[in-house]
């Protein structure tokens, strides 16, 4: 279904900007959701559990241990999972408006 974005994204947005509609759809949205769920949402939530802060740095000896700087267990990215499942529901969900949106646009061509 993926290589039909481009004929989908001219038909529903017309051709006039088609490069620029269809940028936005494939390079864009990886591009943004890599960097959010790869390094902000999974750092974030994984050094959350850690506890490592820049206080423990300071004080203890220069060889921490690996319990200060491990997370072990499902507890570790279970925050993540559950975001990144929220946001495939939220797709499909986007995906089936736009199947209803673009029921009009592919009505008339038959």
């Amino acid at each position: 279904a993926w290589p039909l974005m481009v004929l989908i994204v001219g038909d529903i947005y017309g051709v006039e900007h088609h490069g620029a509609n269809y940028m936005f759809y494939d390079g864009a949205t990886k591009a943004l959701g890599t960097i959010f769920l790869s390094e902000i949402l999974a750092g974030s939530v994984y050094e959350s559990h850690v506890g490592l802060s820049e206080d423990t740095i300071h004080t203890s000896s220069r060889a921490l241990s690996k319990r200060a700087i491990t997370c072990l267990g499902p507890e570790c990215f279970q925050k993540t999972h559950l975001i990144t499942a929220a946001l495939a529901v939220t797709g499909i969900v986007a995906s089936l408006m736009l199947c209803q949106t673009s029921k009009e646009a592919y009505g008339s061509k038959r």
